[in-house]
């Protein structure tokens, strides 16, 4: 069994920006706005599940 990384808040936003927004959105289902919002700091109080689905995106783009 694969352990599984969450990335903390900054790291998110890190990896966020020099990543595809739409990818992002068209992986996660997470709207590409809300994506550009983390990305900026103006999203606050994070939904765990988010947290994880950019998680799993974001490393799965790093990996390629």
């Amino acid at each position: 069994m694969q352990s599984r990384t969450i990335l903390t808040v900054e790291e998110i936003k890190k990896r966020l920006e020099s990543a595809n927004l739409s990818g992002i959105e068209r992986i996660t289902g997470i709207s590409r706005v809300h994506v550009s919002n983390i990305k900026k700091g103006k999203a606050k109080n994070l939904r765990y599940e988010t947290l994880v689905s950019l998680s799993d995106a974001l490393s799965v783009i790093k990996q390629s």
